[in-house]
């Protein structure tokens, strides 16, 4: 079962999975492909993909791999490699992983393209695409006019008319999943804030129920607290701390999927804390360590 987290912040709009192939992997939209959704367990403890499906393409059967990552980290690497072996080994296909960056944050210069280690008689290595989302064309992606992939223009550094009409192209939708993901995508580009976005929304419909579209996702419900609106410094504070464990709820996630729902960070409302927290968690070396952390909170 898809923990709640999963179901409120749909990374890669699974509604909208051949769109999703013409952004991340380069398959045109025109090309005839076949489609086969399979499971994302893979039934090794903390594995879990963000996205995978069985494509039949132009004579080729292979599994596209999708993989989102907040910002770039040493670990990615290894994960991206040990899901794909995983892939592998449950359907004996070839794996192509393209690694999604949502921001340029902690990004090298050169990024790797590949993931290889050795043990005992073992040689693996696993080459895999990596698309830096901002440095997308945002106007190809407007002009394209598909509701589903507008979100993803606020992070490509579109001018304010393009991403006006990204908003646009999603309010007319009526698709209040795909509005949430509007805001969440907007929030991590530090060019926007919450009055921004919504100005951006609202345009076209000035009676959309915006708290309405808030609550479709937890990745966003900061953006309605009180203190953020009211000016008050207990809500600033208040809406500050929710905001960071929002990031962190995500970033565990990236990181050790599963853990992003740990009932001990329901009990964090200092933001101080919760970045000491994050520090702790960007360093732990693995999963264990990592819940070893959490359950010392």
């Amino acid at each position: 079962m898809a923990n709640p987290y999963d179901r409120n912040f749909k990374v890669f709009g699974e509604d909208d999975v051949r769109g999703m192939m013409y952004l991340f992997a380069g398959i045109p939209l025109t090309d005839r492909v076949s489609i086969t959704p399979i499971d994302k367990d893979l039934a090794v403890p903390g594995l879990l993909v963000d996205n995978a499906q069985i494509i039949r393409h132009r004579g080729r059967r292979f599994i596209l791999h999708l993989e989102a990552e907040l910002f770039w980290h040493d670990g990615i690497p290894r994960d991206i490699g040990r899901y794909a072996q995983a892939l592998d080994l449950k359907y004996e296909l070839p794996v192509r992983s393209v690694l999604v960056l949502l921001t340029p944050r902690g990004c090298p210069k050169r990024l790797p393209k590949d993931y290889r280690y050795r043990r005992g008689g073992l040689d693996f290595r696993h080459r895999y695409e990596t698309v830096p989302v901002w440095k997308l064309p945002a106007e190809n992606y407007v002009r394209l006019a598909r509701p589903s992939l507008q979100p993803w223009v606020l992070l490509m550094r579109p001018s304010d008319r393009q991403a006006q009409r990204a908003a646009d192209l999603v309010t007319t939708s009526g698709d209040k999943d795909l509005m949430a993901q509007f805001l969440a995508l907007g929030r991590l580009n530090s060019r926007y804030d919450k009055a921004k976005l919504l100005e951006f929304l609202g345009r076209l419909q000035p009676m959309i129920l915006r708290d309405d579209i808030l609550e479709q996702s937890d990745f966003v419900q900061y953006f309605k607290k009180k203190g953020l609106d009211q000016g008050r410094e207990e809500g600033r504070e208040e809406g500050r701390a929710e905001g960071a464990l929002c990031l962190l709820r995500l970033l565990l996630r990236e990181r050790f999927k599963g853990l992003e729902t740990r009932p001990e960070l329901n009990r964090l409302t200092d933001p101080a804390e919760i970045e000491r927290l994050a520090k702790k968690l960007l360093a732990a070396k693995d999963r264990e360590s990592a819940l070893g952390i959490l359950r010392r909170l």
